[in-house]
């Protein structure tokens, strides 16, 4: 990468520098860098090549912006946000409305459904949890055609409503999109008797007695959803704010973003 900047620097005009003409130079920048990695094309070349920057498409979709739709990702580098371009958005809110009204949904169009929700979950990974049933639903339409909508299944439904609103309106930072320093850092553990966790960095531990009724209905898994809850809950904020959970169950973290248990069985 560095040879390749020297490259590029070696090609660049003197006065590039220049900050009246910063903006200028700039969108030429790539241009040059394109250039600088292909092969220069000859007019004795024996075989026709096509220039390796289309101008179309440079005028189209090549100029400086702070907003661009990439991968079916609206990106603003002002706000360092990724979000669902509002016509997506739309689009699946009313698909999602049609199936609630109807009450009953098919194999295909359940199919396509979790499609866009697992499409959603690129930037909201841990909504992926909530398609366990969804997932439980489309194989009794695979198996039996056309189902009804149980109470569990339009709420999760009406739930990922909300997540596609979510990733619409408020968008999700590039932080939790790449490696980054985290901020804070929990650590959590769990027995059949309670919860607990612990701050280091703050040096705010908490705990919670499960009452007897809770004792053999309620996961230890639970304990890092919680922990994290309660982690955004004392920093009074959930934006630009990343968690660093520690467990001694694998599983607890595999949970937070998915889930294979099955909505029929009691346990």
């Amino acid at each position: 990468m560095g040879s390749l900047l020297r490259r590029i620097y070696r090609r660049l005009p003197i006065n590039w520098v220049r900050k009246d003409e910063f903006l200028t130079k700039s969108q030429q920048a790539p241009t040059i860098a394109v250039h600088t990695i292909f092969q220069p094309i000859s007019q004795q070349e024996p075989i026709n090549r096509d220039a390796p920057i289309s101008e179309k498409k440079l005028k189209g979709e090549g100029t400086p912006s702070e907003r661009k739709i990439m991968l079916g990702w609206h990106l603003c580098t002002r706000t360092s946000k990724i979000s669902l371009p509002v016509d997506k958005q739309r689009a699946w809110n009313k698909d999602i409305i049609t199936i609630l009204h109807r009450g009953h949904t098919a194999t295909k169009e359940l199919q396509s459904m979790i499609g866009r929700f697992n499409y959603a979950g690129n930037i909201i990974p841990t909504a992926c949890y909530f398609l366990n049933r969804l997932r439980h639903l489309l194989q009794r339409c695979e198996q039996y055609g056309t189902q009804y909508l149980k109470k569990w299944e339009d709420e999760d439904l009406k739930l990922w409503q909300e997540f596609l609103l979510h990733s619409m309106k408020t968008g999700i930072s590039f932080n939790n999109m790449c490696f980054t320093q985290y901020n804070t850092m929990i650590l959590t553990d769990a027995s059949e008797w309670g919860l607990g966790g612990y701050n280091p960095f703050t040096g705010t531990a908490w705990r919670f007695e499960l009452p007897l009724w809770m004792r053999q209905s309620m996961h230890i898994n639970l304990s890092c959803t919680t922990g994290i809850w309660l982690e955004l809950i004392l920093q009074e904020k959930s934006e630009f704010v990343k968690i660093k959970a520690l467990a001694d169950n694998s599983s607890a973290v595999g949970w937070l973003y998915k889930a294979n248990f099955n909505p029929h069985s009691p346990t």
